[in-house]
């Protein structure tokens, strides 16, 4: 699980990285990255840190569902049900 977890962070790092110089691009999957690294935390019971992994996803997917709700639309509702499944 702890290699999990460093993997998970390394490529949550790259993505926000990636998504500072071209947030159209790479913002999706800083968004994606949390939602996962989410579903990590829940399965290891750190609930207040998945909490706010699926919130800061979720910010995200709002924010990108204002512009183009038919493509993050669905993104918004899968990290809703994340959180009402904590």
């Amino acid at each position: 699980m702890a290699e999990s977890e460093t993997a998970s962070q390394q490529a949550l790092d790259i993505r926000r990285k990636l998504a500072e110089t071209n947030p159209a691009a790479y913002l999706h999957e800083v968004a994606q990255a949390l939602n996962e690294r989410g579903v990590l935390y829940k399965d290891t019971q750190r609930l207040t840190e998945a909490e706010s992994a699926f919130r800061e996803a979720l910010d995200i997917y709002r924010n990108l569902a204002e512009a183009n709700p038919s493509v993050y639309g669905p993104d918004v509702t899968l990290t809703l049900n994340n959180l009402a499944a904590l």
